[in-house]
C-alpha cells in the first residue's frame, strides 16, 4: 500500500492494483489495464518516490504477464502506461527483450537516494539476479538508473535475503541474511560486500525509518528471535557511517524487552 497526494491509496490485492477512495468504496475499479490488455497481473511491490514533500504521484508496477514496467502518473488514474525505450538504452522496460521468458520481480527498494532512486530486484529463469536502478519523477516518464548483475560470491547470504534497504548518502544496499545484516556496494568495480552486524538470533524484519525526523539520516531497525526460546524477540536501532570509501553502522540502541517474533514494523505518520 502506498498513499497518494490526495490521501488515497494505491493497493496491490491478488495481482492486481486498484486505488482506495473514500468515493469508490473500500476498494475501487482495477487499473491494470493498458491499451486492448485487460486484467493482467502485477508483482506485488511497486516503485514510488518518496523524496517528493508534495505528494506521491508517479508508481511504478511490473507487468508479471508481459514481463514489463508500466506506471500510472497524476490523479486521475483509467489505467496503467506502457514505458518506451529510447534508441541506445542499455535495457528494456520490457525484460524479455534482454532475457529469454523475462525476468521475475523478486521486491521492490524504495528510498531518499538521489532524488528518490528506487531498485527492482530481479531474477531470471535460470536463477541469475540483477539489481535494477528506476527513479519515478512526480512529472515525466518514469528514469533509468541502471542495472547491476548480483555476484552472488561476493554478496554473502543472497539467496536467503530477507530484507532491503538502500542508504540515502552513498546509495549502497544493506541486506539481512539469517543471522547478520551485510553491506553491499553493487555499484562498484568489482562489487564489495562487508558484514555489518551478526547478532545471537535469526533477522526477523529489517526497517529503514522513511518517516520521522531522522528520515534523512540512514536510521533503520533491526528486529531478531530465536525460535528455540520464547518472548527472545530484540529490536535494534542503527545509523549508517557516513564514510564515502566503506560501509559502516554504529549501533545507537537495543530494545530488549522479550518481544513476539516481529515481522513488519510501521511508523504512525500522520
Amino acid at each position: 500500500s502506498q498513499k497518494v497526494s490526495d490521501k488515497r491509496h494505491v493497493i496491490i490485492v491478488d495481482g492486481k492494483a486498484y486505488i482506495v477512495s473514500s468515493d469508490s468504496g473500500m476498494i475501487g475499479n482495477t487499473f491494470c489495464v493498458y491499451d486492448d490488455v485487460y486484467d493482467f497481473s502485477v508483482a506485488d511491490k511497486m516503485i514510488c518516490n518518496h523524496t517528493d514533500v508534495q505528494g506521491v504521484r508517479t508508481f511504478i508496477f511490473y507487468d508479471k504477464d508481459n514481463h514489463q514496467f508500466c506506471y500510472i502518473a497524476g490523479l486521475t488514474v483509467k489505467g496503467m502506461n506502457k514505458l518506451g525505450d529510447a534508441e541506445g538504452d542499455e535495457w528494456s522496460w520490457n525484460t524479455a527483450g534482454n532475457f529469454p521468458g523475462g525476468l521475475r520481480l523478486n521486491t521492490t527498494v524504495n528510498s531518499f537516494f538521489s532524488n528518490g532512486q528506487a531498485l527492482a530486484l530481479m531474477e531470471t529463469l535460470e536463477g541469475d539476479d540483477w539489481i535494477y536502478g528506476v527513479t519515478a519523477p512526480r512529472t515525466g516518464a518514469p528514469v533509468k538508473d541502471g542495472r547491476y548483475q548480483v555476484d552472488k560470491s561476493v554478496a554473502t547470504g543472497w539467496d536467503e535475503a530477507t530484507g532491503f534497504m538502500l542508504t540515502t548518502n552513498h546509495g549502497y544496499l544493506i541486506y539481512s541474511s539469517g543471522p547478520a545484516i551485510y553491506g553491499y556496494n553493487f555499484r562498484k568495480n568489482p562489487q564489495e560486500c562487508v558484514l555489518l552486524k551478526q547478532f545471537d538470533a535469526p533477522v526477523t524484519c529489517l526497517k529503514p525509518d522513511y518517516e520521522t525526523s531522522e528520515k534523512y539520516s540512514d536510521v533503520f531497525y533491526v528486529a531478531t528471535y530465536d525460535d528455540g526460546r520464547e518472548r527472545s524477540g530484540k529490536v535494534y536501532k542503527f545509523k549508517v557511517t557516513d564514510h564515502p570509501d566503506k560501509m559502516e553502522v554504529e549501533q545507537e540502541h537495543v530494545y530488549d524487552e522479550g518481544f513476539l517474533k516481529i515481522r513488519s514494523m510501521c511508523y504512525k505518520a500522520f
